[in-house]
């Protein structure tokens, strides 16, 4: 059975319910004005209002009322408010210290030249291997036409 103030008592399946932090220290099989009593003292009514489900529902009720135009003013507020904090993320980016950035700066240009002398470093590896197979490969054709001669 569910039942609150702007309620009145009715029958609910539990997976149409979500329970909430706010609980009412109450008896069973209260009457209403017992219930209605015990929210008003414990102050439940309240503390759920406080609650981010409370808000999030407010929230979703407020936007299904909205207008066409209203919606419009809603869409180019948001575009404000991420412009505003573009601009002051991009300011504080210059006002950061000039040390940091060079260092910042620096060690990419590190990485960088550390990815690039890597990969020259396997090409030149690559050709060491090739000039070692080349010259094992003359060498053994030389001692087959010597073995061949014999």
């Amino acid at each position: 059975m569910v039942e609150s103030p702007e309620i009145e008592k009715r029958q609910a399946h539990l997976t149409d319910l979500e329970l909430q932090k706010p609980v009412v220290k109450i008896a069973r099989n209260v009457a209403r004005d017992g219930l209605l009593s015990a929210l008003k003292e414990q102050k439940t009514i309240e503390a759920y209002q406080a609650t981010s489900a409370y808000k999030r529902t407010q929230r979703q009720e407020r936007r299904a009322t909205l207008t066409d135009f209203e919606r419009f003013v809603a869409r180019k507020l948001r575009k404000q408010r991420a412009t505003l904090i573009r601009a002051e993320y991009k300011g504080l980016l210059k006002t950061h210290k000039e040390g940091d950035l060079v260092a910042v700066k620096a060690a990419a240009k590190k990485s960088r030249i550390a990815k690039h002398n890597a990969k020259n470093s396997y090409k030149s590896l690559g050709r060491k291997i090739n000039k070692r197979v080349k010259a094992r490969k003359a060498f053994e054709a030389r001692v087959q036409k010597r073995t061949a001669k014999n």
